[in-house]
């Protein structure tokens, strides 16, 4: 059987790690929080959520692509029944590399 021997760390190593590992940890949230932050106006967040709820209310589907200031929207449908539709919402924005999927299904009213 063969015996490992382990050398302890010193208290002046074990501090001397510690403080190494917490800059790196501060050095990669810093960078983390400066690429999530971005430069977008209030008012187009909030034009951007009014425009996609009315999007999604409305009764009338279509495959397309409608363009606003502040970006896009294209929705795809997808018939999965006699009445079902599968309807995909892809919203993408201007200046961000944020993108948002909805997905809903419903009834159509015009396949009774």
């Amino acid at each position: 059987m063969v015996k490992l021997k382990l050398k302890a760390s010193s208290l002046i190593e074990v501090i001397v790690s510690s403080i190494i590992l917490l800059i790196v940890f501060v050095i990669s949230m810093d960078t983390l929080m400066r690429l999530s932050i971005t430069k977008n106006n209030i008012e187009d967040t909030v034009q951007m959520e009014m425009d996609i709820r009315e999007c999604i209310k409305k009764e009338h589907f279509d495959e397309e692509n409608i363009r606003y200031e502040w970006g896009e929207i294209n929705i795809l449908q997808k018939n999965i029944g006699n009445n079902l539709a599968h309807i995909t919402y892809y919203i993408k924005m201007n200046h961000q590399q944020k993108k948002i999927d909805f997905e809903k299904i419903i009834i159509r009213k015009d396949k009774y």
